[in-house]
């Protein structure tokens, strides 16, 4: 069973559960559910995604590899399990890698210590090595949801 499988039969699941129950605090400092409509079938789909949180934006990156966020493009209302609450956003897709570079930038300013899992290393100050970014930034795209 590779990565992708895992998670679609097994995490993906758990994690699901969890964020709509009352143990959503085990996971939702930086999981949220992502809840939305595909575009040719019309049917709901929810998907948990790590995100950084200012104010009221959620910045979220995916892998290319992955084909839910191709539902967001040219924006979508969403909706989003965040600490136990389900809220009403809407959701915009960059798949510009300058903008996928500056979302990176972002995420794992926030959390350096998961640099390491997009292959970007830190700087001897703790710092993202700018250089590791572009080539992070190949392979995702970026997600950003406004929270109505």
């Amino acid at each position: 069973m590779d990565q992708k499988d895992f998670l679609n039969s097994i995490a993906n699941p758990f994690v699901k559960l969890l964020l709509r129950s009352p143990l959503h605090k085990m996971v939702d400092k930086n999981v949220v559910l992502i809840i939305y409509t595909g575009r040719k079938t019309g049917e709901t789909h929810s998907v948990p995604v790590n995100y950084v949180r200012e104010g009221k934006t959620l910045h979220i990156i995916s892998q290319r590899g992955w084909t839910w966020w191709r539902n967001l493009r040219d924006g979508a209302a969403v909706k989003i399990i965040l600490e136990g609450k389900q809220y009403s956003g809407w959701a915009a897709l960059s798949e510009d890698q300058e903008a996928v570079v500056a979302e990176l930038r972002k995420i794992y300013s926030a959390n350096p210590q998961n640099a390491h899992l997009i292959n970007v290393s830190l700087d001897q100050d703790g710092t993202l090595n700018e250089g590791d970014l572009p080539a992070a930034a190949k392979d995702r795209v970026a997600v950003i949801i406004t929270i109505s």
